[in-house]
């Protein structure tokens, strides 16, 4: 519904909006465009009978959080909060246990370089009859929990200049 709704809602030039279900984004060239666009938004919402959650609101930020990540000025980092959940996870035991872990990983896949080699045991525990945890698998889940603490922030290619696209399959 609304992302039928926001189809008569026309952002400013230079701004672009951004819809994930009901998370919405606003971002542009400069502070005051995205100010005015927001304004905007939040009548138009407001006219169409609909509510914005003040909590949840962060107006015209240099930094937001949207969809469990950072972002600010091109730049893109993991959630701290989502880290810490996830160096808090204990080993699993079950193959259940093993998905959700694997789901919260998957989350973070952009971030752990060769991401299917180092998460290829635990899809080995899941098609094994049971779940045998070895100090193999346990080093392993310790080490990517090692490169989530040191993620890097992603940042978008200078266009300008040369670089190289590396992908991960």
């Amino acid at each position: 519904a609304l992302e039928h709704l926001l189809t008569q809602f026309t952002p400013k030039a230079g701004t672009k909006l951004l819809q994930y279900v009901d998370d919405l984004l606003i971002a542009g060239s400069s502070e005051e465009s995205v100010r005015e666009c927001t304004v905007e938004l939040l009548n138009f919402i407001g006219d169409k009978g609909l509510k914005v959650s003040k909590s949840k609101l962060q107006f015209t930020e240099p930094e937001v959080k949207y969809l469990g990540h950072w972002l600010s000025q091109g730049k893109k980092k993991l959630d701290p909060e989502r880290v810490a959940r996830i160096i808090a996870l204990p080993t699993p035991k079950t193959k259940r246990q093993i998905r959700q872990v694997l789901g919260l990983l998957r989350y973070c896949r952009q971030w752990i370089e060769g991401f299917s080699e180092k998460v290829k045991f635990l899809y080995e525990r899941l098609n094994s009859d049971r779940v045998k945890w070895t100090e193999q698998n346990e080093l392993d889940f310790q080490k990517l929990k090692e490169v989530l603490m040191t993620a890097p922030v992603l940042t978008l290619p200078d266009v300008n200049k040369e670089f190289q696209l590396f992908v991960d399959v």
